[in-house]
């Protein structure tokens, strides 16, 4: 009688040497913040971004999310930027910003982050603009911008 099912091998699932398969190779597709898009090339296909750029991309939105405010995302993801507006000196503000910055970003499960660094502020009136150093555990550095 013929089998019904096909037999096969399974593949051998254990990581090449060398390689951290937890968060070396992560790789996703280039998200235009301005655009609220993601980038496509001439063809119209999405880009993939490189490791790097996926994790400062994952960075950029944790930051720009703010938590506790979207079901969609669990308690643990996202900064607590609204928060801001409670204290009422721009030291205060500042210090809170890089607490709640750093916080977030150190809540990456792949733990690509290690830390961050070099935070300057450019302040509007009650705007700022803040630029800060984000370091890898594997000696990646990489600069953002945002607004808090």
């Amino acid at each position: 009688m013929p089998k019904l099912f096909p037999e096969f091998e399974m593949p051998d699932m254990t990581p090449a040497q060398g390689v951290s398969s937890k968060n070396q190779n992560v790789r996703a597709y280039y998200f235009d913040f301005e655009k609220g898009d993601f980038r496509v090339d001439g063809s119209g296909k999405s880009v993939l971004a490189s490791p790097i750029d996926t994790w400062v991309q994952w960075c950029v939105k944790a930051i720009n999310t703010e938590r506790f405010k979207r079901k969609a995302y669990s308690n643990q993801y996202g900064a607590e930027i609204d928060e801001i507006t409670q204290y009422n000196t721009r030291q205060a503000r500042e210090c809170w910003i890089e607490r709640t910055i750093s916080e977030t970003l150190l809540a990456d499960p792949l733990q690509r982050t290690s830390y961050t660094k070099k935070f300057a502020y450019n302040w509007m009136g009650d705007d700022v603009t803040v630029v800060f150093t984000i370091c890898g555990q594997d000696g990646m550095e990489a600069t953002i911008m945002t607004k808090a």
